[in-house]
């Protein structure tokens, strides 16, 4: 395991390029992806396009960090001795009594819209 950083995100973000561009079409697919609407506005949507294109462009430069072979930096989760959590698709892990089914946990939640959990914004939190 490394002992210091072996790169740093502030020398990455001087680095990155403006990401791919995001065509309209592709910007609403996102946004319904997401559950999100859409800007209105076309200073909204310019804003959220040149957001995205600056964080595909981060994403991108993450991408290309080569990494040498053997330097894997374990998984830092500490288990009691003789418990652990179980990866497999299909099984349960270890302690849980049962596995829902989507359709069933959407239809414990207070509200739902078109099979997404609806939540409300804290009070005092700003809205865009």
């Amino acid at each position: 395991m490394p002992k210091e950083a072996t790169w740093s995100v502030v020398e990455l973000l001087d680095q990155v390029k403006e990401g791919r561009e995001i065509g309209k079409e592709e910007l609403a697919k996102l946004h319904r992806l997401a559950a999100l609407e859409m800007p209105s506005d076309e200073e909204g949507l310019q804003r959220t396009k040149r957001d995205l294109e600056a964080m595909i462009g981060l994403v991108d430069a993450v991408r290309s960090i080569e990494v040498e072979k053997g330097n894997d930096v374990g998984v830092g989760r500490i288990w009691p001795e003789g418990r652990f959590q179980r990866l497999s698709e299909g099984q349960p892990a270890e302690g849980s009594k049962e596995t829902l089914d989507r359709d069933r946990l959407l239809g414990l939640a207070k509200r739902t819209e078109r099979g997404f959990y609806v939540v409300d914004r804290p009070k005092g939190e700003p809205s865009e």
